[in-house]
């Protein structure tokens, strides 16, 4: 199972590991800048060379200049406040999801992606825990995180289309957490809330 990408350019910081923040992001909610700390990225092919930098977009515009990737880690500080231009006012979040028509947020999703000296192109990174097992074992689950900016605070809880909603929106950058159990045709949880258990890694596709 191969699923999406996950995170965006203002301002950076310099490239080392940080290990604050479980879910690989760290803000006070105090308008100060978001830092993502992207670190000992799994390469899901093992014949994939080693990266080297690492840049974001949001709708489709570079928002994060590449930056170097050393010591198997990098940090990424996103703005505080996010010009018009890279948010979406069609209600589009990620995952082919949308929000419901109640909520008038605009929304910028951050998409990662990692380079190597080796390559012309960039690859998704995504970030993200999964456990694999037999179709009948009830603790298999896969869970991946996204980063999205919001216009506005907002909060849905409800069953949506076939998944079950618990976010709790603020206004500036959010982590949006996607879970699926066993048996469930949607999403078992859209939510804001890390669920419990879960350990999240960084990939290289």
């Amino acid at each position: 199972m191969i699923f999406a990408f996950a995170v965006f350019v203002f301002i950076l910081a310099g490239c080392k590991k940080d290990n604050n923040g479980s879910d690989g992001g760290n803000d006070n909610g105090d308008g100060n800048p978001f830092v993502i700390n992207i670190s000992d990225v799994i390469k899901v092919y093992e014949y994939s060379p080693d990266i080297t930098r690492v840049l974001a977009k949001m709708n489709d515009k570079l928002f994060i200049e590449p930056t170097q990737y050393e010591n198997n880690s990098c940090k990424l500080t996103l703005p505080s406040i996010v010009s018009p231009e890279f948010l979406r006012d069609d209600g589009y979040i990620s995952f082919g999801r949308w929000l419901p028509d109640e909520i008038n947020a605009k929304i910028g999703e951050l998409t990662i992606y990692a380079a190597t000296d080796e390559s012309n192109g960039w690859s998704g990174l995504s970030y993200h825990d999964e456990r694999l097992a037999d179709e009948n074992d009830d603790n298999y689950y896969y869970c991946e995180a996204v980063y999205l900016y919001s216009s506005m605070n907002f909060t849905v809880r409800k069953e949506y289309y076939g998944d079950h909603w618990d976010c709790n929106f603020r206004k500036g950058w959010n982590v949006l957490y996607y879970y699926q159990g066993i048996g469930y045709a949607g999403w078992e949880r859209i939510t804001t809330q890390k669920p419990s258990g879960v350990n999240l890694k960084w990939y290289l596709y």
